[in-house]
This record gives structure tokens, C-alpha cells and sequence, in this order.
């Protein structure tokens, strides 16, 4: 790093930014799926494995179905006196079908369902079910009554100076997703 300031050469983090990546997506696999078949997570339940959460199956053949889908699944919600707003949680392979265009139109199917989602339309590939299957989206309510991230130990980095003056680091964090209220959560099941 002083080599770095004094010749105004540039510092190579590239591992720091990999380990400071790879425990938020460790941080999204725990909150959005939990403990699964494909990773053990000591039982810990994500929005999408959430014992009492509603559940809605597919009409399938998405996108022409995908609003069929997500306003089925706000129904759901809406039953159990959730009135919003609503995010969806979707994998890139069922948000880039909503990226197609609606036939005859100019309009793609995302535009179509934004405005149902005014907490946001989220892209995750951490998004498993139980049994690990990837063929799930989910409609949330999010906000603090419902679920949260709870945070045991904040973000800290560990370093130790090996003999050749090399820094090895680690980064740790303990969090727990905490919900409160699984019938804020819809999973819809089986899309295709």
C-alpha cells in the first residue's frame, strides 16, 4: 500500500472485493432461500422456505402468464391483509423472459407489472426451494413487521502478515434472516 501511495501505482483489491462479494451472496442465499437440500444453513429458514408462507402454483408459459402469476400471488397476500406494497423476488432466467416483448406491442412484460411491485422487482440467483429446485419466484411484503436481516456480529475483517510480508484476510459477519410474519411472503411454485 505504500509502494502504492508513494509511486502512484494502483492497489490490486481484487481480493478484498472478492471476499467482500462472496459474503453477501452468502448473506442472500441465507436470507432469500435458508437452509435447503444443495446448503445446510443449521435449519435456519429464508423467505422462500418459511414454514406458514402462502403458496400460489403457476399458470406456467411465462412471461405470457407472469401477470397471472404475480397478481395471483398479491391475492394471496392480500387475503391475509397484506395491502403492500409488494416486491418480487425473481431468478435472472424468469427476469429476463419479463424482458420480452408483449405480442403486437412495443411494451415488454416487465413494463407491464412494475407498477404492480412499488418496493421493486429483485434479481437473485439464491433463490431455491427447499428440495432445491430454482423453478420459484416470490412476492413480498417487505418491511421490519414482517421480516428482517438480524445482525449478531457486524461485518469485521480479520488480517494476519505471513513471512513474506503478505496479507491474508478474512471476512466475518453473523446475521440471521428473523420472520415475523411468514403469510407477508408468497411463493409461487412450478413456473415455466
Amino acid at each position: 500500500m505504500e509502494a502504492s501511495r508513494a509511486n502512484g501505482l494502483p492497489l490490486d483489491a481484487q481480493d478484498a472485493e472478492n471476499a467482500a462479494r462472496q459474503v453477501a451472496e452468502e448473506e442472500d442465499l441465507l436470507l432469500l432461500t435458508g437452509d435447503y437440500t444443495g446448503w445446510k444453513a443449521l435449519g435456519i429458514e429464508g423467505l422462500a422456505t418459511a414454514t406458514g408462507r402462502n403458496t400460489k402454483a403457476s399458470a406456467g408459459a411465462w412471461p405470457a402468464n407472469a401477470l397471472t402469476d404475480l397478481s395471483a400471488a398479491i391475492g394471496e397476500l392480500e387475503a391475509d391483509g397484506h395491502m403492500g406494497p409488494y416486491a418480487a423476488v425473481l431468478r435472472s432466467s424468469w427476469a429476463a423472459k419479463l424482458r420480452a416483448l408483449v405480442t403486437s406491442t412495443a411494451t415488454k412484460w416487465i413494463e407491464v407489472i412494475q407498477d404492480l411491485f412499488k418496493a421493486g422487482i429483485y434479481v437473485s440467483d439464491n433463490v431455491y426451494t427447499s428440495a432445491g429446485l430454482t423453478t420459484i419466484g416470490l412476492v413480498v411484503e417487505p418491511s421490519q413487521e414482517n421480516f428482517e436481516m438480524v445482525i449478531g456480529r457486524d461485518l469485521s475483517v480479520f488480517t494476519k502478515q505471513d513471512e513474506d510480508m503478505n496479507l491474508q484476510c478474512k471476512v466475518h459477519e453473523v446475521v440471521a434472516p428473523k420472520i415475523k410474519r411468514p403469510n407477508s411472503i408468497c411463493e409461487i411454485t412450478g413456473l415455466t
